[in-house]
């Protein structure tokens, strides 16, 4: 499916609406429809939405099976609109289920990227891989393809996946490969894409100076859960870099997770200095207590912020910092560094 315009003769007075201008219309209605998740980043029918030709492949990508695989609409329970997309790993040696290549779509070497997807599997274990072919000016493969996404084990509900790229020197234009029970795998099962969206990362470079103050509209989120320490001095568990100059308020959660009595200590770092004010939550008994804080810093554009903490225990405990907000007034100007 591709745009055809109307030319003057289609559209004049005396014209005939017959079956071949109305179909071009509606095949121009169904990629404008396709175009649709440009408003959330510039992949072509990134949703899987459109399907205007009824060969069973989303418009505007190319399918390829592996040996035994099977790929098809999933719209029994999509995670986005009326429709997923899957393929199914039949199980066993040399089988797989397949992949799908995106058109040619534009980049630059100067510039990153996030790239978004909705994702998971019915088994954990099955291969699943995203990746990135380059292309120089003329279409040229530039390189090898490139991993976004190649875990040990997939996610087993639908989450949503946020993958950073650069392109490599020359490239001027890439394809998304989306590899749904990779050959890697001899296990049975199925895997599930949608939402499939690319925008451009928001950089200092590119960004106003401005101050940010509590109660501005515009808020940075980050909810680690997996971080934490036992550890009986402070230890880092987040760092982020900050892209811009200002003032900005900052909260996150403090936890102490125990078996007996324990506080857990946290404290807010930059450049490796002790910084923000010494914070603490103390359990006097077995469980699980948080508490948030909330300070206003000031940095420097290049800053590194670490997110420290430590946990003083009488058996066994360990200290999490997690829901970390950043309040900015206008876009994202920090850096997830670990």
């Amino acid at each position: 499916m591709a745009w055809e315009s109307l030319t003057a003769g289609e559209v004049a007075g005396d014209a005939v609406v017959d079956t071949i201008l109305m179909t071009k219309i509606k095949d121009d209605l169904d990629y404008l429809y396709g175009q649709g998740s440009l408003l959330r980043g510039s992949v072509p029918n990134g949703n899987f939405e459109i399907d205007a030709d009824e060969d069973g492949i989303p418009d505007g990508w190319v399918c390829t099976l592996y040996a035994g695989g099977v790929g098809e609409f999933d719209e029994t329970t999509p995670m986005e609109g009326m429709r997923s997309w899957q393929f199914i790993h039949p199980g066993g040696n040399g089988n797989g289920g397949g992949y799908l290549v995106s058109g040619y779509l534009e980049c630059s070497e100067f510039e990153s990227y996030g790239m978004y997807a909705l994702h998971y599997t019915s088994n954990s274990s099955i291969k699943d891989k995203i990746q990135i072919q380059y292309y120089d000016k003329d279409k040229v493969a530039n390189g090898s393809p490139v991993f976004l996404y190649n875990p040990s084990t997939c996610e087993t509900l639908p989450t949503f996946l946020t993958l950073k790229f650069t392109p490599t020197t020359g490239s001027e234009f890439f394809k998304i490969i989306l590899i749904g029970g990779h050959p890697d795998g001899i296990v049975s099962g199925s895997s599930y894409f949608d939402d499939i969206s690319i925008i451009k990362m928001i950089t200092g470079a590119v960004l106003p100076d401005a101050t940010a103050v509590a109660g501005c509209t515009a808020i940075v989120i980050h909810h680690p859960t997996s971080a934490q320490t036992s550890d009986g001095s402070y230890t880092t568990l987040h760092s982020w870099k900050i892209n811009r100059t200002g003032s900005y308020n900052i909260k996150f959660t403090l936890t102490v997770d125990c078996i007996s009595y324990a506080t857990a200590n946290g404290r807010i770092y930059k450049n490796g200095v002790a910084f923000g004010t010494a914070r603490s939550v103390q359990k006097p008994g077995s469980g699980i207590l948080s508490e948030s804080f909330s300070e206003i810093l000031s940095f420097n554009a290049g800053d590194v912020i670490d997110f420290k903490a430590y946990v003083v225990v009488s058996y066994s405990g360990n200290a999490k910092i997690s829901e970390i907000i950043f309040y900015a007034n206008d876009h994202t100007f920090a850096s997830r560094i670990s």
